[in-house]
């Protein structure tokens, strides 16, 4: 039990959970009627345990990007991935935010926030995109014309601009798309980062949903959402020409 407690004291220090908080979550996971610990063991692991709290973290509630600050990161790679097409690249991602996998051919993965219960959500989508083009291309394909009309194919552009991303040229925007689901009126804005390796198009996409009008994002939720997706974006990493 020593080497448990020690990595529990560790753990709690670091997160910075009041005590209070602490005891409150103890109360409600003992309203889980759990028969036996092997039971808990199986139903919950502890990488959601550890994801459930840091969702709930008032800090981090308040200002996502501090909890990637703070070093709770998990490691997404492609490698060995077959949506991929071939691509081997790398990305961090809150810990709170839970990974799902997609139908879709060519979404490589899903990320949701509040260990999956949230309202904020990424897309890491892979195309294939023809022929690889020149340094004069992808430069022309990425400027700001170009990147504001691909924009306003999507919805309402609100902002769209030239980037760099593992050393190529990129592009960014954010659209406003409105979308009726069944009879469920669906309100998103969608940050994207977009650029081209050797013949495949990668686009991450962050999506803020409200359905019928909840929830409500303020400005300032919206600009420190911005924050974090842009240390998402940054922590992009083109691992291939460099693996052995």
């Amino acid at each position: 039990m020593a080497p448990i407690k020690e990595r529990l004291r560790q753990s709690v220090e670091k997160a910075n959970f009041p005590r209070s908080y602490a005891l409150q979550k103890i109360n409600q996971a003992t309203e889980l009627k759990v028969t036996t610990p092997e039971d808990f063991a199986v139903t919950i692991s502890a990488e959601d345990v550890l994801s459930t709290l840091l969702s709930w973290n008032e800090t981090y509630q308040k200002k996502p990007v501090k909890e990637v600050l703070d070093g709770w990161t998990r490691v997404f790679s492609t490698r060995d991935e077959p949506k991929a097409k071939g691509l081997d690249f790398a990305m961090e991602f809150p810990m709170s935010w839970k990974p799902k996998t997609s139908n879709s051919p060519n979404i490589v993965q899903e990320f949701y926030s509040q260990c999956g219960h949230g309202y904020v959500s990424c897309n890491i989508i892979v195309r294939n995109g023809g022929e690889t083009p020149s340094l004069s291309e992808l430069k022309h394909l990425f400027s700001v014309e170009m990147i504001r009309e691909m924009a306003s194919q999507l919805g309402t552009v609100l902002d769209a601009k030239e980037i760099t991303m593992a050393q190529l040229p990129a592009g960014f925007y954010i659209i406003d798309i409105t979308q009726r689901v069944i009879d469920i009126e669906m309100s998103m804005r969608m940050t994207r980062y977009v650029l081209m390796i050797e013949d495949k198009m990668v686009m991450i996409d962050f999506m803020e949903t409200s359905a019928e009008g909840e929830p409500v994002y303020t400005e300032e939720d919206r600009q420190e959402n911005q924050e974090l997706f842009k240390m998402i974006a940054a922590s992009f990493n083109n691992i291939g020409p460099f693996r052995n």
